[in-house]
């Protein structure tokens, strides 16, 4: 059971909003994307999100999230992370 909103954490809620801007950056690859393409992406262990798409991922972030400085590792993670789970997600489907 998530915790209330009271008991959420500045990082918590920047983990989340990350993890779906990973989601939606996915959603729109995939809407772009041919079918090849996204079987050639999800055919390696451990797929590398393309470089012009990282790039989308994080300008959005910085957009989204608020920084101004470098962004840090963690949540750069989590964005790369959530967009390859959206990426399976809706491959297994």
């Amino acid at each position: 059971m998530p915790a209330p909103y009271d008991e959420v954490k500045p990082a918590d809620f920047t983990r989340l909003q990350a993890d779906e801007i990973g989601a939606e950056v996915a959603a729109e690859w995939l809407a772009d994307a041919t079918p090849p393409e996204i079987r050639k992406y999800l055919a390696v262990e451990r797929p590398v999100i393309p470089v012009h798409i990282d790039a989308r991922l994080i300008r959005r972030a910085y957009r989204e999230l608020g920084y101004e400085t470098r962004l840090p590792e963690w949540v750069k993670a989590v964005l790369r992370s959530g967009f390859l789970c959206e990426v399976r997600r809706v491959m297994a489907t």
